[in-house]
């Protein structure tokens, strides 16, 4: 595959077992390299392993995470949703698109908790994305 000129930057939002997956899925494609992702997680040593490991910036500042991408990957626990919402909504301007993959954390509540103008979608990967044979749902 052919890489388009222009492929929008994602910031990763929690880069455990389905976040690195995701990354993995999107360095393979061809379309995206290192430089046109950012992951964050709060913990040190898995922003390491990520670095390390695929060559993507991976730290512990959330804000700078998310100032740099188009689209907003969140791939955290869902009951840690509030506070990542809460960390991130400043910095979510209206040329943003915000994708989250946390399990029952409604539309509703990101409307509620997020700048009017954000887009938000809702995905729901299966665990074998992290073997690049996953399937993945939208809402």
């Amino acid at each position: 595959m052919n890489k388009p000129e222009k492929v929008p930057k994602i910031s990763l939002i929690g880069a455990g077992k389905i976040g690195e997956g995701i990354i993995k899925g999107l360095l393979k494609s061809g379309a995206y390299r290192q430089n046109d992702i950012k992951a964050y997680d709060i913990i040190e040593k898995r922003c390491q392993y990520i670095t390390h490991t695929y060559n993507v910036e991976c730290s512990s500042d959330v804000k700078n995470a998310v100032a740099f991408g188009d689209i907003c990957l969140i791939a955290v626990k869902p009951n840690d949703v509030p506070k990542v919402i809460e960390q991130i909504s400043p910095n979510m301007k209206s040329d943003k698109l915000l994708v989250s993959i946390a399990a029952g954390v409604t539309l509703d509540f990101y409307r509620k908790h997020l700048p009017r103008q954000i887009p938000v979608v809702r995905v729901m990967p299966n665990v074998a994305v992290s073997v690049l044979e996953g399937m993945i749902t939208l809402s």
